[in-house]
């Protein structure tokens, strides 16, 4: 299944042979097929050998539950949440495909509605190069994120009117914290970038007063740091991503529409950097879709779209990656290493 993933590359190489585009219906088939291999590549990925590992240790044991019992006493579980759309899908998921295949189903909806999302805004190509940039540790580790923020972005497309608000529900009955996106997503339609500049270094000039003195927090003594972990630091978790942040706030000058998004993002990462896991869960879909979004910007304004070639050669690069990575039969992977 896992060969799905050449699909794109071969539409793409077809039609540079052809010296013409394909219908769009043939397009949509082959981004879904495309999905459901990337997925099934992903959630054959390592589970279970890291000890915060939260598909392994919470939601293996939830979808056994729900499997053999329904809802029946769920709630009751010290580790369900009041997330109820997402334990709805995932009890559908449980009772339709078999316990192997959960991670592959999980994350096949989290990049389907990605792309019903990504479609409103973006070119087949640009859809496709996105999705094989995405993080694989994103998508499958924190997965009630991933879905919800996913969602949100398509519900976001695809609401136009502001007094239907109340079609983000799922969204944020998925993960609570799709109402960080949503917050983020109309303020950085009430403030200019220039603002939201100067007030995030206006804090972050205060920043140590407002912790140390003001609220009193040493986040130093959270317990979550000093749990056992395969990091001698969790904090080196936020510091994988620095490096995005870095590129994202230097190439936001190529994404004008959403430059005050971008500068926003960042400026909450880089004020929440000292806190454990906050500032990559606060910027999840941006952080792991920096690359694609970078490489689509960089192609539209150097006006490059129409060059399949860099597409091929792109697609056919990180698609070897992924490939290599996976070895056998829905195997586990050995590692926790992402596309990049």
């Amino acid at each position: 299944m896992e060969l799905l993933i050449l699909l794109p590359i071969i539409l793409l190489v077809i039609e540079t042979l052809m010296n013409g585009d394909a219908s769009k219906p043939i397009w949509n088939g082959v981004i879904v097929l495309y999905i459901l291999g990337l997925t099934y590549a992903y959630g054959s990925r390592c589970v279970g050998c890291a000890v915060y590992d939260d598909y392994a240790n919470v939601y293996v044991k939830q979808g056994q539950f729900l499997r053999d019992n329904g809802f029946d006493g769920f709630f009751s579980l010290k580790t369900v949440t009041t997330e109820y759309f997402f334990y709805t899908i995932f009890w559908i998921i449980a009772n339709l495909v078999k316990e192997v295949y959960w991670l592959w189903a999980l994350s096949f909806v989290s990049l389907m509605f990605l792309y019903l999302g990504l479609r409103h805004v973006a070119k087949k190509q640009e859809i496709v190069a996105i999705l094989t940039f995405a993080s694989i540790g994103l998508s499958t580790q924190l997965v009630r994120q991933y879905m919800a923020w996913s969602m949100l972005l398509y519900l976001i497309v695809l609401v136009k009117n502001k007094n239907r608000i109340w079609m983000f529900l799922p969204a944020i009955f998925v993960h609570h914290s799709a109402v960080i996106f949503l917050i983020k997503y109309v303020a950085s339609r009430f403030f200019s970038w220039r603002k939201w500049f100067i007030l995030f270094v206006g804090i972050y000039l205060i920043k140590d007063i407002f912790i140390d003195y003001f609220l009193s927090i040493d986040h130093y003594s959270i317990r979550f740091l000093t749990s056992s972990s395969l990091e001698k630091d969790i904090l080196d978790y936020n510091m994988l991503f620095v490096h995005r942040v870095v590129i994202l706030a230097v190439f936001a000058i190529l994404i004008p529409r959403y430059r005050s998004y971008v500068v926003l993002s960042s400026g909450l990462f880089i004020l929440l950097l000292s806190m454990p896991l906050l500032p990559v869960r606060l910027n999840l879909l941006l952080l792991s879709h920096c690359y694609g979004i970078i490489f689509v910007a960089l192609m539209r304004v150097l006006r490059l779209q129409k060059i399949k070639l860099i597409y091929i050669a792109l697609l056919a690069a990180l698609t070897f990656r992924t490939l290599y990575l996976q070895t056998g039969d829905f195997a586990l992977w050995k590692t926790y290493n992402t596309i990049i």
